[in-house]
């Protein structure tokens, strides 16, 4: 599903809303499904963005354990973990429509 995602928190800590409104929201095709997750030896939800264009890189990490935390009528919130530098941080997606 093509999306524009805002980054609601920087490596666990919630970002104010002034920082949200200056964040550039990430332009992907959001993608979520069950996968079984080797490192942690179980089943995850699995959040990931795919870019628009097949060599472009991928824009943000995935998030582990997605949940649907918030659903309105123009967006929806995901929520879980990402992993940067071998630490997990909570993260939340806000994805909305373009």
């Amino acid at each position: 599903m093509h999306m524009l995602i805002t980054l609601m928190r920087c490596r666990g800590i919630e970002l104010t809303k002034a920082e949200r409104r200056a964040y550039r929201a990430v332009k992907g095709d959001v993608f979520v499904q069950c996968v079984q997750d080797a490192k942690m030896g179980r089943a995850t939800n699995l959040a990931e963005v795919r870019p628009d264009l097949p060599m472009q890189p991928v824009p943000l990490p995935p998030l582990h354990d997605a949940k649907l935390s918030g659903m309105a009528t123009l967006g929806f919130v995901l929520s879980g973990f990402e992993v940067i530098d071998g630490c997990a941080y909570a993260q939340s997606w806000w994805c909305r429509f373009e």
